[in-house]
């Protein structure tokens, strides 16, 4: 565990580097849960709805929305039907890149365009990304002249996604959806003592 004592034995460097990703770590409370839930299932959602149907000043609602944005704790933006905007092929693609070449693969991949993100994976793959192609001929100009140019790829999977089944933002209730599986103190020791 990190605190201020093992923090003394630390490079200064590596003290602020930690000591801004604790800040960057925010405590949600009820409040701003809510309020989160609210504006998932609606992001034109304004202040004043909220307002009134959570019972809270208008005031508060503003500044905690404005809060929860300016800490990256949420983004509000307009998430468009791929399908129905000319982007009917949702492909997954898992790569397994040279340890040398994953940064530098990863890095590259960001910049392209069909991709919506990009991400550096464990596993037996290493890199993760979803992208959005307006056909087929499209996605394999994509593999053969993009992808193709990148050192280091050893193995490329795609996936389709044939049917979304779900595609949800409820960040709320996933944050608590461990709570699903906690058990109670008596039945922990219960388990323990078989």
């Amino acid at each position: 565990m990190i605190n201020s004592l093992t923090m003394g034995r630390l490079p200064i460097s590596t003290v602020r580097l930690m000591s801004e990703k604790m800040k960057m770590a925010r405590e949600l409370d009820e409040l701003d849960e809510k309020i989160i839930s609210m504006l998932e299932s609606d992001g034109r959602r304004s202040s004043s709805d909220i307002s009134r149907q959570l019972g809270v000043p208008r005031s508060t609602i503003h500044r905690r929305i404005e809060s929860l944005v300016e800490d990256g704790v949420i983004v509000i933006r307009a998430f468009a039907n791929s399908r129905t905007i000319g982007l009917p092929n949702h492909v997954w693609f898992e790569l397994r890149v040279a340890l040398e070449n994953i940064a530098m693969v990863a890095h590259e991949m960001a910049r392209f365009k069909e991709l919506r993100w990009v991400g550096i994976i464990s596993g037996s793959s290493n890199i993760l990304a979803e992208g959005y192609f307006t056909s087929n001929a499209h996605l394999h100009a994509f593999v053969t002249q993009r992808l193709a140019q990148l050192a280091g790829i050893q193995q490329l999977d795609t996936h389709h996604v044939l049917s979304l089944e779900k595609f949800a933002f409820d960040w709320s209730s996933m944050l608590h959806a461990a709570e699903d599986y906690m058990t109670s103190p008596l039945e922990a020791t219960a388990a323990d003592d078989r």
